[in-house]
Parts: C-alpha cells; structure tokens; sequence
C-alpha cells in the first residue's frame, strides 16, 4: 500500500463522447502497470466536486506503489468550465492529460447510431444531422 501521501490519478483522459474512451477504459483495466477505478467516469471534477476529496480517494484505494500509473477517465471533463481550476487545485503539475477525438463525421455517425439503437431518433443520418 501507498503510505500517508493520497493516492490520486497521475493521469485523465478526456473527450467528447462516442471517441473510444469506453475501449480504452476496458484496455488499461487489463494493463498490469495501469490502475483506473472499476466504473468509467467517476466524474468527480464536474459532477460530484462537492463530494469532497476523501470521496474522490475511495477510488484509488488499496493501490500498491509498484503501479507507477493511476488515472480517471471521464470524458466530459472536455466540456465543463469549473474543471480545469478545479484539476489544477487537487492534483499535481506532473499530470499527464490525454485528449481523445475523432474525425467529427465519423462520431456524428456513431452517435446517430447509438441514438437510433436507443430508440432516441427514427430518422436517417441526413435528416438527423438537419
């Protein structure tokens, strides 16, 4: 176990949806140097900031000084205005921060099917897209 230091990511990936976070997630889950909380997007930095940082530290627990990388992958980091102070205020200047995007056509079109599949549109991409 670490000792009295907090444990806390070392690196965050953001992005906007439907740009593989949820591959990459389940990737550097199986990683054996790599430590990211079971549930993809915590979403401490935008949604649950009120939480508090011992909130934020449950999910870091119980991690060994031998994984050298921790990190919390929440893409909606991107979009919100209170995040990056918010970052700066509670992690260190060593963070690492990976912007994941896609070719807009191509995430256009993953979302168009996504929704289509929920049940949200019943449209073609075309219309959709008007």
């Amino acid at each position: 176990m670490r000792s009295n230091a907090m444990t806390l990511p070392n690196f965050l990936v953001i992005g906007p949806p439907r740009t593989g976070t949820t591959w990459l997630h389940y990737a550097l889950r199986s990683h054996p140097n790599i430590f990211v909380p079971e549930i993809k997007q915590v979403h401490y930095f935008d949604r649950h900031f009120e939480r508090g940082i011992t909130w934020y530290e449950s999910f870091y627990q119980n991690i060994t000084e031998d994984i050298p990388f921790i990190g919390d992958i929440t893409p909606d980091y991107l979009t919100s205005e209170e995040v990056p102070q918010r970052i700066h205020s509670i992690l260190n200047d060593n963070l690492q921060l990976f912007v994941i995007i896609r070719h807009p056509v191509d995430r256009a079109l993953s979302d168009f099917h996504l929704l289509r599949r929920q049940g949200q549109l019943n449209c073609d991409f075309s219309r959709a897209v008007k």
